[in-house]
């Protein structure tokens, strides 16, 4: 079995979070998950946060990834350019797009690179400066046979406002037991109820609607007559 590669990982700069983009209805794309250290089935969600900016040494070469944003008709999404002794990637989807253009530019070599070591998720340090400014930590759990999909569920919703955990919750809500999701996520039997009637009423995730305001004046008397 081969030995994954070890990088020299600094972060020069962390970035920004974006309400729109981070927070919008096209957060997906702007998250990432990682498993945790101490438990395999939680994972958590890490912010691609706009304009950070990563360096990362290879055979003594500094190679330079910054994140920028591209649109496309799935919404907003992180772009990324990496630069490294005079040469610079076009604008890429992906880190690992960005930095094999690069390097294989340089060595003649083409190699693969793991997104989240490049960009430094799995680096406690970096990491850390990442989650700054977030009011709580994202974590995503589930009993699917395909995770993935109910993470893309559950990241695409705006975590901000009035209802909002309890919209994110709804989207589990009725898949486990009260004890389950206690014990998982460490909620009250009031939230877990809520989250429930919020499944049963609006759709597992689904966005309140407001119902429309509708008000009644009292016709005159002389306008009566006349109709």
């Amino acid at each position: 079995m081969s030995k994954r590669k070890k990088y020299t990982i600094n972060l020069l700069f962390c970035g920004y979070l974006v309400e729109d983009l981070h927070f919008g209805p096209f957060c997906y794309n702007w998250w990432v998950s990682r498993p945790s250290e101490k438990n395999n089935n939680p994972c958590f969600l890490f912010p691609v946060r706009l304009q950070s900016k990563i360096l990362i040494v290879l055979n003594d070469y500094d190679f330079i990834i910054e994140v920028g944003q591209l649109n496309s008709q799935f919404g907003p999404h992180p772009s990324y350019i990496c630069k490294c002794n005079g040469i610079q990637s076009e604008l890429c989807e992906t880190p690992t797009t960005a930095i094999s253009t690069v390097y294989r530019q340089i060595f003649k070599l083409k190699t693969n690179f793991l997104r989240p070591e490049i960009m430094g998720y799995d680096t406690p340090k970096i990491v850390q400066e990442y989650l700054n400014e977030l009011p709580f930590r994202f974590k995503f759990w589930s009993r699917s046979m395909n995770p993935d999909a109910d993470k893309a569920l559950l990241t695409k919703f705006n975590i901000r406002g009035g209802n909002s955990k309890c919209r994110i919750l709804s989207v589990i809500a009725n898949a486990f037991t009260y004890e389950e999701i206690k014990e998982n996520l460490g909620v009250s039997n009031d939230a877990i109820n809520a989250a429930r009637y919020h499944a049963n009423i609006y759709g597992p995730g689904g966005k309140v609607v407001n119902k429309p305001l509708v008000t009644h004046e009292k016709m005159l008397a002389g306008k009566e007559q006349q109709i």
